[in-house]
């Protein structure tokens, strides 16, 4: 420990010191406290922490209430599991509710990693398949259904959809099988 003289800069090692000196110097490193701005740093992760919890926590329960009671226009991120072209995301949008029942519409498109809005040219098609509810909620218990969301922005492109007749579809299948 050495202390320094404010007027002359000078430098005093303890053994300069007479012995009450070097305890009032003791005494008052003692009773003085570091600054706050010592301890930011880790302050401010300790916060970000306990807010990116909270949040997450406050996302699961509204996820699992969307599930549970699911409303036309609901768009669930899908990750299939059983992808093995490297592409298992897509999204599934709410078309139909009946009764039990929860008709879905699937985007045209699929994605490698983990994403929030469609692709330019990406839209739901407008051929829906039937799930029941309790299904719906498995495959979110099973991570299957990524996220869910209900109030989604424009610029995710999630309004875009893509009309397609089922006849045609069904002609254009028939004539690939007679090549």
């Amino acid at each position: 420990m050495e202390i320094c003289c404010k007027s002359c800069n000078y430098l005093a090692q303890p053994s300069e010191l007479k012995d009450i000196s070097l305890q009032r110097a003791k005494q008052l490193k003692r009773s003085t406290m570091p600054p706050l701005y010592t301890f930011s740093g880790s302050i401010l992760i300790l916060l970000l922490i306990i807010y990116f919890n909270v949040q997450g926590n406050q996302q699961a329960k509204m996820e699992l209430e969307y599930i549970n009671n699911p409303e036309v226009g609901d768009v669930y991120l899908y990750k299939n599991p059983e992808d093995l072209l490297g592409y298992p995301y897509s999204f599934m949008k709410v078309a139909n509710i009946e009764g039990d029942s929860v008709y879905l519409n699937t985007n045209s498109y699929s994605y490698d990693s983990y994403v929030w809005a469609f692709d330019d040219e990406d839209a739901f098609i407008n051929l829906a398949s039937g799930f029941h509810k309790q299904e719906l909620v498995r495959m979110y218990t099973d991570s299957e259904i990524k996220s869910i969301d209900r109030d989604w922005p424009e610029s995710t492109g999630f309004g875009r959809e893509k009309e397609y007749d089922i006849n045609e579809l069904l002609e254009g299948l028939k004539s690939e099988d007679e090549n």
